[in-house]
């Protein structure tokens, strides 16, 4: 596919032609740069030729346009500079082809967390698993526009317990101070992909461990469910030094969803936290006044 970007620059109703016989359209999509955030990015035209199979209940992306089939590797990381943070720079361009190599590991590669780690140099964490569980992997470059030179440094992280498949959306967060003070705790959050807890019959648990992290190493200090919502989707974290570390999650444990929860499904349960430790550092503490309305 070719990408073209078009900005008429100009109010009211617009009319878009072209010749069939030099030019070939699959997809127009529109969006006001004032309003995208609300509005979002909407197709305005999609080609006969190109439209997705009538399948009821179905996505707008799949084949041709985004299809998981075919793909070798399954999963690899991409990425995208943009001018204000909508407008992108150029196409997406891959960054890290396929996963390490001789890790024994599945084609599970995926949800890319990037930090800023204690050296000064942008980390990324991603979850994967082999055949004994979930293995978080920790990837580094010494490109400080974090555009190139991405290797592979350490599993930061594994873990096998309740029956767990993938280590699902991890993330790596500092939570009582700067990320460049060799003090500072770090969380490791994941949800447990598969797992069952047995006292509950909870599916898909949500972790958090809190130890150091030195920017190739995670020493854990001491582990908490990260409270009772399950399966933490999109796992994004923020550190100021004003507000401290926020963080939010989609939680949607598939595992108990029905049609009839459906229509509030995407954004129901999502859920902002602030992670706040203890004044003796041994546990995470729940703060239900930062965010208001």
């Amino acid at each position: 596919f070719v990408f073209f970007e078009l900005s008429p620059q100009i109010e009211g109703n617009a009319f878009l032609e072209w010749f069939n016989g030099d030019t070939w359209v699959s997809y127009i999509y529109v969006y006001e740069p004032e309003s995208v955030l609300e509005l979002g990015i909407r197709p305005a035209f999609v080609a006969n030729a190109a439209r997705n199979p009538e399948v009821p209940e179905g996505y707008h992306f799949r084949p041709p346009t985004d299809s998981l089939i075919g793909r070798i590797p399954m999963e690899f990381q991409k990425m995208v500079t943009t001018i204000n943070g909508i407008h992108p720079n150029e196409l997406a361009k891959t960054i890290i082809p396929e996963g390490p190599s001789k890790l024994n590991l599945t084609q599970d590669f995926r949800d890319p967390n990037v930090i800023l780690g204690p050296d000064g140099k942008w980390k990324m964490i991603l979850g994967s698993r082999d055949s004994q569980g979930g293995v978080i992997l920790l990837y580094g470059t010494d490109d400080p526009t974090a555009q190139s030179g991405w290797h592979f440094l350490n599993v930061l992280y594994r873990d096998n317990r309740l029956g767990m498949t993938v280590a699902e959306c991890s993330g790596l967060a500092p939570i009582d101070g700067n990320p460049q003070d060799p003090n500072t705790l770090w969380a490791l959050i994941y949800a447990q992909l598969n797992s069952t807890d047995p006292a509950t019959g909870r599916r898909d648990i949500t972790t958090v461990h809190v130890g150091k992290f030195d920017g190739i190493t995670f020493t854990p200090m001491f582990e908490q469910e990260m409270d009772f919502g399950t399966h933490a989707y999109a796992f994004q974290a923020l550190y100021s030094q004003e507000l401290g570390t926020l963080t939010i999650a989609w939680l949607a444990n598939w595992k108990d969803w029905n049609w009839d929860t459906k229509p509030d499904f995407p954004t129901s349960m999502t859920l902002p936290r602030k992670l706040v430790l203890s004044a003796d550092r041994k546990v995470l503490l729940m703060n239900e006044k930062i965010f208001k309305n």
